[in-house]
């Protein structure tokens, strides 16, 4: 029983271990942090001030959707596969489809700050959901 107990009370340290861990680590900086530091890179970079704006704006979108306080590390591929399929993303403000070009810009600006926050290990992993290709 003394050894059940030990292993117990051992697997319970590691689970605490890694909540500070992550609770120290830049996984919980917000989306809205994200978009700021992403922005500013690309501006670093040497982007645009046109393409700044428009990255802007879809990030604008995800933080409206997901929540600009919501931290980073938060965030599953099957939440970020609602948003990209939310009408917020494939819609007009009007109700209208929007055309695969836009949509397609939308999901794409949000999957590279996550990616960009993976190459800067601000984020363990990028949540991305799969793709299915398309015949």
């Amino acid at each position: 029983m003394a050894k059940k107990t030990t292993k117990n009370a051992a697997k319970t340290s590691d689970l605490i271990q890694e909540a500070q861990v992550a609770m120290a680590s830049d996984a919980t900086i917000t989306l809205g942090d994200l978009s700021e530091r992403y922005l500013k890179a690309l501006e670093d970079k040497g982007a645009g001030p046109g393409t700044i704006a428009s990255y802007g704006m879809e990030l604008k979108t995800a933080a409206k959707q997901l929540g600009s306080e919501t931290p980073i590390g938060l965030f599953t591929a099957d939440r970020i596969a609602e948003y990209c399929s939310s009408d917020a993303v494939m819609k007009t403000r009007a109700g209208k489809s929007k055309a695969p070009p836009t949509y397609l810009k939308t999901q794409r600006v949000l999957r590279l700050a996550l990616l960009w926050a993976v190459e800067r290990n601000l984020l363990a992993s990028a949540p991305i959901p799969s793709v299915e290709a398309k015949a």
